[in-house]
């Protein structure tokens, strides 16, 4: 039998979107609890964000324009409107004066601002090449330091959603890892903050909890989801062949000026698109790809040569670093790089008060679907959109001031302990036929292929949750296979190329 906690509102996830609704949450005297399934919360993608977040002003007429382009015109308007009018206040608010985040400034004491591709001018904040990082600890050393009434839960996995005979939410089940028992979260709203779904891919960039538990914990409850094809695949992820997670090369370096070059040393993009390397990252990665087949070479290389090196180890700490332990050439041959999944274009169905088709739950972050990124995301607005959606969140439920309906506490059976090597070779399988049959380029017999694999792992995992203990690595095997459903199921429904799809 679970143990019952009351709240006026459960946040699951403690990336930038968590955190921003858990600190306006606080502010507006709501009482929460704060989830993570990682011991430590500031393990999320968030964490490993390179390049920084946009800073919209007053003055900045663009924002939108620049969105719309990214996405090749397929971005909601009125969602991009809605961020470029209100992110830069919650920035200076959230940010700049409460969390303090240590973004980079000039001599006089400027904030800096970066360029990266598709931007029509530089307009992001960043820290290094450790925004993310820099903003994560910020943001939760701040929530530490408030006071008001929350409970922050680690090591705790969301199981499923309960919904009252009104089919409105009444709470949310958890597992406590630590101790194998369930917990209930009796609560009117339940603000989903878990990130996307790159690590069901064999290459990505992601942290492992990204394998879309929001999205198939919302779909059971009977949330709309959109556009789950449009998985996002960063064009440039350090090339390792004895390793399938790959790490990060931020979109920054290219747009401090570094230059793709195959390998043969040809420049290339300028036979793709006129914005060379600064083209959008659906072009890149697909131009990156198309040259990587041309020249039957397993990776491009990131000509940085002509930069300073100690302004480059400066701007760029993190990389440099990982780029002298791989013994990679900065000055000769260039950092070797190769597209990776990394974002989640599509997601949960929400409206501008990050509200889903389920009354009394919310979707914010890279989990959420506001129509802001349409088929293709413009760099550094992801951050922007969590932080934004996160606050707005918070604000309605306030807003709202519903009384939880009543809930039963959630009890499984003990089950049998399960085998750590059926769950690794269940992952590795669903990894790589996501790459190889759901990957930057896709066809219909493939996915047709990949449904049907799909459907018989999910069949497997379903037996395993009726005989087995239930586990974090349980659950998250069967969201993944949810998950990997919905975008083969966006994918078959697209007939053309658009963004970050490709149809062969």
């Amino acid at each position: 039998m679970s143990e019952i906690i009351s709240a006026d509102v459960a946040i699951i996830g403690t990336g930038v979107a968590g955190l921003s609704a858990a600190h306006r949450a606080i502010e507006l005297g709501l009482n929460i609890v704060l989830i993570t399934r990682s011991p430590d919360p500031t393990e999320c993608n968030t964490k490993y964000a390179q390049g920084g977040i946009v800073y919209s002003t007053p003055e900045d007429q663009k924002l939108v324009d620049d969105i719309l382009k990214a996405s090749s015109g397929t971005s909601n308007i009125q969602t991009a409107e809605f961020v470029s009018k209100y992110s830069g206040k919650i920035v200076e608010n959230l940010l700049l004066k409460k969390a303090q985040v240590p973004f980079a400034k000039d001599e006089a004491g400027e904030f800096q601002l970066a360029m990266e591709g598709a931007h029509s001018f530089p307009r992001i904040l960043f820290a290094g090449d450790y925004s993310g990082r820099a903003i994560e600890e910020s943001l939760l050393d701040c929530l530490t330091n408030l006071s008001g009434p929350i409970t922050i839960l680690k090591d705790h996995t969301a199981i499923d959603l309960e919904l009252g005979d009104d089919r409105k939410v009444s709470g949310i089940h958890l597992l406590d890892n630590q101790n194998s028992k369930a917990v209930t979260i009796n609560c009117s709203s339940v603000i989903l903050a878990t990130g996307g779904v790159a690590s069901l891919y064999l290459h990505n960039s992601n942290t492992s909890g990204a394998r879309g538990d929001g999205h198939a914990i919302a779909a059971r409850a009977g949330a709309e989801l959109n556009d789950m094809e449009f998985v996002q695949f960063h064009p440039t992820t350090f090339y390792d062949p004895t390793s399938h997670k790959r790490f990060l090369i931020s979109e920054a370096v290219r747009g401090e000026g570094a230059i793709l070059r195959n390998c043969n040393g040809e420049r290339f993009m300028e036979r793709y698109h006129p914005d060379l390397e600064l083209a959008s990252r659906d072009i890149v990665s697909k131009s990156i790809v198309d040259e990587m087949e041309r020249t039957n070479h397993p990776c491009v290389y990131l000509d940085i040569s002509h930069l300073d090196s100690k302004w480059f180890k400066k701007r760029f700490p993190t990389i440099a670093s990982h780029c002298e332990r791989s013994l990679v050439d900065l000055a000769n041959k260039g950092i070797p790089v190769v597209p990776s999944a990394h974002y989640t274009c599509g997601g949960i169905v929400a409206n501008l008060d990050a509200e889903t088709s389920v009354e009394g739950l919310y979707a914010v972050g890279e989990c959420s679907y506001t129509g802001l990124h349409g088929a293709n995301r413009l760099a550094s607005t992801a951050l922007l959109e969590g932080l934004t959606f996160g606050w707005f969140a918070a604000e309605k439920v306030a807003a709202k001031n519903i009384t939880a309906g009543p809930i039963l506490p959630y009890s499984f059976g003990a089950g049998e302990s399960g085998d750590e090597t059926v769950n690794n070779d269940m992952w590795a399988r669903l990894k790589s036929l996501m790459w190889d049959k759901v990957g930057i380029v896709r066809n219909k017999s493939q996915l047709l292929e990949a449904q049907s694999e799909l459907l018989n792992l999910q069949s497997e995992v379903n037996r395993r949750l009726k005989s087995e203990m239930l586990t974090d690595e349980l659950l998250g095997l069967r969201n993944a296979m949810a998950t990997g459903l919905k975008i083969v199921e966006g994918s078959k429904k697209r007939h053309k190329s658009i963004g970050c799809f490709n149809l062969n």
